[in-house]
């Protein structure tokens, strides 16, 4: 039986890695004020800058796909994501993301471990 290629799945991944591999929280809210050059968000700078990259490491990996369905599937990518989260959170699955989730939010709230170049802070 032959296997077949799907170039969409492997767009999917590697926005997904990319996205997870970011220094900084990538979530729908943050991302729809970068994609509308939001200037209310003046505590994003560091945020921005992080998204330009992003969209620059993956516009390089796939040069034959238009800006418009970069961003979608960007976007697309990260409501997957952030959904992917809220039912961990909610114990719904993956109950070792809920551990670390919890961790997460216990370091994140610490004052010793929040930053203040971070927008959550």
């Amino acid at each position: 039986m032959p296997v077949y290629y799907d170039e969409k799945d492997e767009r999917k991944e590697f926005i997904r890695n990319t996205i997870n591999n970011l220094p900084v929280a990538v979530d729908t809210g943050c991302f729809a004020s970068y994609l509308y050059k939001d200037v209310g968000y003046e505590n994003l700078k560091l945020e921005y800058a992080e998204y330009d990259k992003m969209m620059e490491i993956i516009t390089n990996r796939f040069p034959r796909l238009d800006r418009i369905q970069v961003l979608k599937e960007v976007f697309s990518t990260i409501v997957d994501v952030e959904q992917e989260y809220i039912k961990a959170w909610m114990g719904k699955e993956n109950p070792s993301l809920s551990e670390k989730l919890e961790k997460l939010h216990r370091d994140v709230y610490t004052i010793e471990y929040c930053d203040p170049n971070w927008s959550d802070c």
